[in-house]
Formats: C-alpha cells, sequence, structure tokens
C-alpha cells in the first residue's frame, strides 16, 4: 500500500499547485515505473508552467510598452495638432497684415486727386508688402517641399568659400536697412565640397536671416569658416539675445518659436527646420549655441570631398 500512498499524495500534491514534488523511486517493480512516469510528468507540467508564467510575463511587459507607445505617439499627435493649429493661427495672421496694408495703400491712391507723390508713396507700400508676402510664401513653399522629402538633390563640387560668399552677399542685403555689418572670416583655403549649391545656400540663408533679425541695429554677424578633422564647419554668430535655456532642445522643431522671439521678430517657425533638413540630407550637422561673447551661433558642419580630407 506503501507505493499507492505515495502516488495519492503526490498526486494531491500537483493538483494543490505543488509542482516541484516528486515520488521517491525505489526498487524495478511496476509501482515504480509508475512512479518514474509520475515523475517524469510533474517535471514537464512543471516546464511547462515555467514556461507559460515567463511568457506571460514577456506579454505583459510587450503590453506595457505598446501602451506606453501609443501613449507617447497619442500626446506626440496632440502636440503636431496645436502646433499646426498655431501654425495656421500664425499664418492667417501673417497674411492679414500685409493685404490689410495693401487694401489701405490701394484705397489711398484711389481716394481723391492723382497727387504723384501720394502715388509714389502708396506704391512704395505696395511694393514693400509684396515683398512680405513673397517671403512668407516662399517659407510656406520650403516647409511644404521639405514636408514632402521626395525633392532630389543635384550634388557638385564646389569651392566652400565661394559658396559661403555668395551666400553672405545675400545676406547683405537683408542687413543693409538696420546698418547691419556682416564680417566673414574664412580659413577653409581651397577646400571643397560635394553639394546642392543652391539648397545649402537656402540653408545659409535661413542662419543669416535669423542672425540679422536677432542682432541689433548696428550690430554685426561673423561668418567663419575653418576645416576640423576633414570636416568643414560654417559659423554664423550674432549679437543678439542668445538662446533661453527651454528653447535648446526645441530650435529645431517645426513650428516652434522660441519664447524670446518677441513680436518684433517674423517667421513661423519653420526656417530652421528646414536648413536641419537640408545639412542633413547632405550627410552634415547642425546645431545652434550661444557665443563665445554673447549672442547665437549656427554651426553647420560637412563632409569634404574625399581629396580634400588628405
Amino acid at each position: 500500500m506503501r507505493p499507492l500512498q505515495a502516488l495519492a499524495a503526490g498526486a494531491r500534491a500537483i493538483a494543490d499547485g505543488a509542482l516541484s514534488h516528486r515520488i521517491a523511486v525505489r526498487g524495478s517493480d511496476e509501482f515504480t515505473a509508475l512512479s518514474r512516469s509520475f515523475n517524469e510528468m510533474a517535471t514537464a507540467i512543471e516546464a511547462q508552467r515555467s514556461s507559460l508564467i515567463a511568457a506571460q510575463e514577456r506579454l505583459h511587459s510587450e503590453v506595457e510598452d505598446r501602451t506606453r507607445e501609443l501613449r507617447d505617439a497619442n500626446a506626440k499627435l496632440k502636440d503636431v495638432d496645436v502646433r499646426r493649429a498655431q501654425f495656421l493661427a500664425d499664418v492667417s495672421h501673417e497674411l492679414r497684415t500685409p493685404l490689410t496694408i495693401l487694401r489701405g495703400e490701394a484705397d489711398v491712391a484711389l481716394r481723391g486727386r492723382a497727387d504723384p507723390g501720394l502715388l509714389r508713396d502708396a506704391l512704395s507700400g505696395v511694393q514693400a508688402q509684396a515683398g512680405e508676402l513673397s517671403a512668407l510664401l516662399d517659407d510656406l513653399l520650403a516647409f511644404a517641399r521639405s514636408d514632402a522629402g521626395d525633392q532630389s538633390l543635384e550634388r557638385a563640387s564646389v569651392h566652400a568659400v565661394d559658396l559661403v560668399l555668395a551666400a553672405v552677399q545675400e545676406g547683405e542685403v537683408l542687413a543693409a536697412p538696420r546698418e547691419i555689418l556682416i564680417e566673414t572670416d574664412l580659413r577653409a583655403g581651397d577646400a571643397r565640397i560635394d553639394v546642392d549649391a543652391r539648397r545649402l545656400r537656402q540653408a545659409l540663408m535661413i542662419g543669416l536671416d535669423n542672425a540679422v533679425k536677432y542682432s541689433p541695429d548696428g550690430g554685426r554677424v561673423r561668418v567663419s569658416t575653418s576645416v576640423e578633422g576633414g570636416r568643414l564647419a560654417i559659423a554664423i554668430a550674432d549679437e543678439g539675445v542668445g538662446i533661453a535655456e527651454e528653447d535648446r532642445d526645441r530650435v529645431f522643431e517645426r513650428f516652434y518659436r522660441g519664447r524670446d522671439a518677441g513680436h518684433n521678430v517674423k517667421g513661423l517657425g519653420i526656417g530652421l527646420a528646414i536648413a536641419k533638413d537640408i545639412v542633413e540630407r547632405h550627410d552634415g550637422e547642425i546645431s545652434l549655441g550661444d557665443g563665445p561673447t554673447g549672442g547665437a551661433t549656427l554651426m553647420i558642419v560637412l563632409p569634404l570631398i574625399e581629396d580634400d580630407r588628405a
């Protein structure tokens, strides 16, 4: 009866969940074989339970991970929705102002006698506001093309200094009305880069435009180039207020405008995002930080053509 009692006790232990219970195996009779089979069954059941517990834990972990990802994605979607709504509001505001001025200037020109001086002033106002509208549309088109992500780059070998000088000459047009001086310190020599010159110049112009916007009247913007470790570094430094601590991680986000931007600085918060897209598609890096003596410095780093790395 003792082997039967041992088997019965083992069955009760297994039923109660004590899957580690085993029956002592002695002898070589039929009860011994049955006890051995019982132990093998208990071992298999224990292994299955361990496997199921591990699978359950993995599933629980994966559910938590997916839930967290969905929560984060939902938060990002809400943030994008808020920023897009703000973007549309900014666009509406930016369009409304020049259109209102254009209508006002037209009303002045059409009202009363045709005074040549009055007409000239009205046409000057129309021209200025048309320029504002054109710049706004350029920003919107650049954003749309950047967002589409399907632009091909027409790369060619260009001298880095020539490209930077071309951008500086265009930037001087933006700086002249506020008597801002653009200084250059171009130490890249004959270094060449394989880039889409038009697109990269656009990125440089975004940097120069921002530097001019945030510089005080009569201030200076410094553009410098250098070659370090087989890469070209282009720095655009201004004498503005610098970057607020809370803005550092978000300056390249689309639609984001720094808290210290102020109402006198126009824009939709997409310029640096476009510049970042252009630079990264050229296998480069872009960053914005504080200048050594105040203000902010935009740094663009690009790989040189292989022959110029030696």
